[in-house]
């Protein structure tokens, strides 16, 4: 990882100048993921209790938990985290994933379009999961249209935000088949 790209964890800075510190702690866990994730895991819960702030400890975190089918837990790091930095793109577009797989999606709309309002490029995969996972849910409801997707509420971020709308369009033709 090159110490002068932009810092996952979303700062916008340099990690040199950013998370520097646990920049080698992180390369370790990003090995880790693929093959050995509850490892991955340990590792970022140890990081989390010396860098309880960081996102990009906390985010990844969520990102593994979410991954490993435990929603409830990536829900439980993200919150108080949320509570500091309500803002923070990628935080609120893990929590919003989390808590559509737990509580299902149509019942945390509120939080898929704070999601979508905050996307960047850094958070359009998650952010994507979210819509299809919507789309799914009101699928599933027999709904035509799901609200959020269409009429001004995902439709609007699709402008504003570039790549966003080739994945909605995806997951929108998967619905005719």
């Amino acid at each position: 990882m090159d110490a002068y790209a932009e810092c996952p964890c979303g700062s916008g800075k340099k990690i040199k100048f950013w998370c520097h510190e646990i920049m080698s702690e992180m390369q370790k866990v990003e090995r880790l993921r693929e093959n050995q994730p509850q490892l991955a895991i340990s590792m970022l819960e140890k990081l989390r209790h010396t860098h309880p702030q960081n996102p990009w400890v906390v985010t990844s975190e969520a990102l593994l938990q979410i991954q490993a089918e435990d929603p409830v837990s990536a829900r439980k790091s993200l919150a108080p985290f949320l509570k500091q930095h309500p803002t923070h793109p990628r935080a609120n577009a893990l929590y919003a994933l989390a808590c559509g797989q737990t509580d299902g999606f149509i019942a945390t709309r509120k939080l898929a379009n704070r999601a979508f309002k905050l996307c960047t490029p850094a958070t359009v995969n998650t952010v994507s999961s979210v819509a299809v996972g919507m789309f799914y849910d009101h699928r599933e409801r027999g709904e035509d249209e799901p609200r959020g997707l269409r009429g001004g509420g995902l439709v609007g971020v699709r402008d504003r935000r570039a790549g966003l709308g080739d994945h909605v369009r995806r997951a929108d033709r998967g619905r005719d088949r």
